[in-house]
Parts: structure tokens; sequence; C-alpha cells
């Protein structure tokens, strides 16, 4: 079945499940969700309601439903023809740069990145979620909405090697390497591979690496220029079916192609037993 139709048929069986309970399509819920579930390929009820769990909507709360019941009830979806093992990996982007610190190239970094992703033969196989001007209240609460595969943040380090998030005035706030890693700790899920590009920030990636397979950080201050050439030639090696191994080494050879003297800044962790070469995020179709 061709995309168009199967898309036709998912919201016809969504748009009839809500009509014949008499619920009203607030915000256009039936077409959000059918995009949501075109776009991210749950193969399972377990990953549908994910799928739903994440969608902001007040179409639940307005109708008096409950997002699990919603999705126990809803007649079978056919999920199998989507033609995906599960949920679509995710890169949860986070940026921070608070008032009161240097102005970083945060956007130019993302919107690089969106680009070269977007040159990958394996492009529509990655979600990418951006949330900008993250507090310290938003880091748990983003890990828990979005249950990402990678978790990047891009942002200032402070030279005790601390990751700064802003505080409810938008001012710097540093993050406490024990209760970053807690944090990866309690909230790992799927996430395979985290990236600290901030200066400074290689201590806190070993922290992280206690409980999170792949942890990459920056031994010392990075230039924007360098940061921005490592992600993009890092990523675009993921969404190319490379591991996490070859992308990261893909990353410092791009530092070195451009003849930027800080190749050796990026550092590449790793838990013990873990082979980064065989972490591939996406895979090729046989």
């Amino acid at each position: 079945m061709k995309n168009n139709n199967l898309r036709g048929h998912i919201l016809n069986i969504i748009l009839n499940y809500v009509q014949k309970r008499q619920w009203i399509d607030y915000d256009n819920f039936c077409d959000q969700l059918t995009d949501k579930i075109m776009r991210e390929r749950p193969a399972s009820k377990s990953d549908l309601f994910r799928v739903v769990n994440e969608l902001k909507t007040p179409f639940f709360q307005l109708n008096k439903v409950d997002r699990k019941i919603f999705v126990t009830n809803i007649p079978e979806l056919p999920l199998k023809q989507l033609g995906n093992s599960g949920l679509l990996p995710k890169i949860l982007f986070l940026t921070a740069n608070p008032k009161d610190t240097v102005t970083l190239r945060l956007d130019q970094e993302l919107r690089d990145i969106e680009h070269k992703m977007l040159l990958a033969k394996m492009r529509d196989k990655f979600i990418l979620v951006k949330k900008g001007a993250v507090r310290i209240g938003d880091l748990q609460f983003y890990l828990n909405q979005e249950r990402p595969t990678i978790v990047h943040f891009s942002g200032h380090g402070s030279e005790i090697g601390e990751i700064m998030l802003e505080d409810n005035n938008g001012r710097a706030k540093s993050v406490p390497s024990k209760a970053l890693a807690r944090v990866f700790k309690i909230l790992k899920d799927n996430i395979k591979c985290v990236v600290l590009n901030a200066c400074f920030s290689l201590d806190q990636a070993r922290a992280i690496n206690q409980h999170i397979d792949c942890v990459i950080g920056m031994s010392s201050s990075i230039s924007d220029k360098a940061a921005i050439t490592f992600s993009c030639a890092f990523y675009l090696a993921l969404a190319s079916g490379r591991s996490i191994k070859n992308a990261f080494e893909q990353g410092i050879n791009e530092i070195m192609l451009w003849q930027i003297p800080e190749e050796n800044i990026p550092q590449l962790l790793t838990r013990h037993g873990v082979n980064p070469s065989r972490i591939v995020i996406v895979h090729e179709k046989k």
C-alpha cells in the first residue's frame, strides 16, 4: 500500500473510532495523530501509546478520556505496513546560551546539522527534536517526554567541567556532575549515545559514561567552528548508516580536513565491554 493510501486508511480508522464515541476532534487531533504515526512508525500498541503520550493536545482533557484507554480500545491499525520494526531513532538536541554568557552560534550548528542530515541517504530514518534555552527544570522533563536515542547538548561548559543551563531568569546555572550522571542513570531508557558539545565537558562525560554506553565530551575549550564541523560530520555519518565509532572518527577527520587545530579535543568514551564500532543507529535496508 502506498504511503498516501496508507495514511488515508489509518486516518479513517482513527476518525471512525473518535466519531463513534462522539468525541470532539479538538485541534485536528485525528490528523495530528495520523501524521505522527506515519512519521514515527510505531510497531506495537506499546509504541503507539508512547506516540500518543508525546502528542501535545487538549483532546484527552476536553473529552475526558484517558490516553491508555484510548490506545487500548482503538481498532487495530496496519502498523506492520509502516515498514519499520519500531519507533524511529530520535536525537534530542538541547541548547542553552544564558544571557550572561558569551553568545555562541548554536542556531547555525543546528541548521548545519539538519542540512547535512538531509543529504544522507537514510535521512528519513531519524527524528530530530530541538529544544532551546534549556533550563535546569527542563532536563528531566524533556528526557521523560522524548525518550531519545541520542542526547546532544550544545552550549557553555565551565572551567571546572560543568555544563551550563539556564535558571528561571535566563542566567547561567551550572549542573553538578553527580546530579547530571544520576539523571542519565534514572532516565537512560533507550539512550545509546550522549554528546556534550561544550568546553571542558570531558569530566561530566566520564560521569555519564557510567550509565550510557557511548559518551562524547570535550577535553578543553573548543571553538564554534570546530564544534560545528565535528557535529555535522558526526551526524551525517550516523544518518548514512555508520557506527558511532566510525561517525566519531569522521567528525575528527572533518576537523583535520578544514585544518582546524582542535582535532584532539573531542573524546569518545565507552563503557567496559562496549564496542562502539558495532553500535549502528540506523541500518540500511537490504
